[in-house]
């Protein structure tokens, strides 16, 4: 059984260069805000509802049809 031909390496990639001061700037200004904290009560309320309790009842309606 013959071997494939080898394609030998990848050529190395350039170095990139670098960003902008004006863009280092707002990249580090939107790394350091915090993250907000977890969902509410309400917010877990309409997720369940529009995403597990909705798409089910609209599947059984739709097996009756």
């Amino acid at each position: 059984m013959a071997e494939p031909a080898s394609r030998g390496a990848a050529p190395a990639l350039a170095p990139l260069p670098a960003l902008p001061p004006d863009l280092e700037t707002r990249l580090a200004a939107f790394e350091s805000v915090p993250t907000p904290g977890g969902f509410d009560a309400a917010s877990w309320f309409w997720m369940i509802l529009l995403g597990v309790v909705i798409p089910l009842g609209l599947l059984v309606l739709g097996w009756r049809a």
